[in-house]
């Protein structure tokens, strides 16, 4: 089999033509794709394929994937897998390199594990580097030869270095991008939320309005709202809003001890409880709730009016694992609080406090 061209002999020609593609995008989602297949097809190699760090949680999660011989469905479906960095050394040890990083099956000293894990693949080069923009490490790239033992020219290491770098680049400033759409789009539902939540005269159509405000707000498929009870210390189940309806899930009406939905008191009172499936600390009990209603993350927030608790907002997502961040969750705060403020004044209303014209409460 004849060995595929690399352009890495005209390395300027290269670096120029993949920088003008990826400062044409500012897209996250939009980023990653165009990183996989410029740098793919900069390099002549038969794979790339790029993950992202999250320090907080010790994972990589995998975005995007680029492929000479195209992109099955189950390459798609394996978008958004989380490895565990502490399973994962072999992983973690990529953050470590200075620079581009090549493996050979027919290198003699290379460790068993990595020989393994390559011919799982199918894979007889590969080369991993770490993107890094100054001292923050935001993932890794990795690009793969299938074809035949592919040993990579100091030339071609080089350029493949001056790419990451490239890319690296493109993906901080979509970041940062995307922080401003995130907080500007943040704001306007909030409003929104508000909106809909003073057009609500009566618990009833209260609870539902929550779920459906929250769900369009932070973008998530299922939402269930539970009012909290103080005569029984339980928590009643309102409302559900759900993108698809799946059996056994909708709850309203039946009360739950403050243990079984939260686990930890202290939720309701002001402290947000996230969950992910993938996380190995999570506590076996909430691991198999997640699992049993295919949920990869889980967001509660409280629903508390100066002091009160007045109940909690299960937000799930079931596609992929979301990882949310500091505005993600002022965000669901900010919503939480409106919940609290508008179901505060109702009570009110209906105990005679207010006529129905009364407002007041924070936002």
């Amino acid at each position: 089999m004849s060995e595929p061209s690399s352009i890495a002999g005209n390395p300027l020609l290269a670096i120029l033509e993949v920088s003008a593609a990826l400062v044409s995008s500012i897209e996250l989602d939009e980023v990653f794709a165009r990183v996989v297949e410029k740098i793919g097809e900069a390099m002549s190699v038969w794979s790339v394929d790029i993950s992202t760090y999250v320090p907080e949680r010790e994972i990589m999660i995998y975005e995007a994937y680029w492929c000479e011989g195209g992109i099955t469905d189950d390459d798609r479906a394996y978008i958004g897998t989380v490895a565990n960095l502490r399973e994962r050394p072999d992983l973690r040890q990529i953050f470590t390199y200075s620079g581009p990083h090549e493996e050979r099956v027919d290198d003699l000293s290379l460790p068993e594990r990595n020989r393994r894990e390559m011919a799982k693949w199918g894979v007889k080069t590969s080369v991993d580097a770490p993107l890094r923009v100054g001292d923050e490490v935001l993932g890794q790239i990795g690009m793969q030869e299938k074809r035949y033992a592919r040993s990579f020219t100091p030339i071609e290491m080089d350029l493949f270095d001056k790419l990451c770098g490239l890319a690296a680049i493109a993906i901080h400033n979509a970041r940062v991008y995307r922080g401003h759409q995130e907080r500007g789009r943040h704001l306007a539902s909030l409003i929104d939320v508000s909106l809909a939540l003073s057009a609500s005269a009566d618990g009833q159509a209260l609870f539902p309005v929550i779920a459906r405000a929250t769900a369009t707000a932070l973008e998530a498929p299922r939402v269930l709202v539970y009012e909290y009870d103080g005569d029984s210390d339980g928590l009643v189940a309102r409302a559900i809003f759900q993108e698809v309806e799946t059996e056994g899930y909708d709850l309203t009406g039946a009360t739950e001890t403050i243990e079984d939905v939260l686990g930890d008191r202290s939720v309701l009172t002001g402290d947000a409880l996230i969950e992910h499936v993938s996380d190995p600390h999570l506590d076996e009990p909430a691991r198999r709730i997640l699992e049993q209603w295919g949920e990869k993350s889980a967001l509660t927030v409280p629903m508390v009016y100066e002091g009160e608790p007045l109940g909690v907002i299960e937000i799930a997502w079931t596609e992929q694992e979301r990882q949310l961040t500091a505005d993600d969750l002022a965000h669901a705060t900010g919503v939480a609080r409106q919940a609290a403020a508008a179901l505060h004044n109702l009570r009110r209303r209906e105990a005679g406090g207010l006529d129905s014209a009364g407002g007041g409460g924070d936002s």
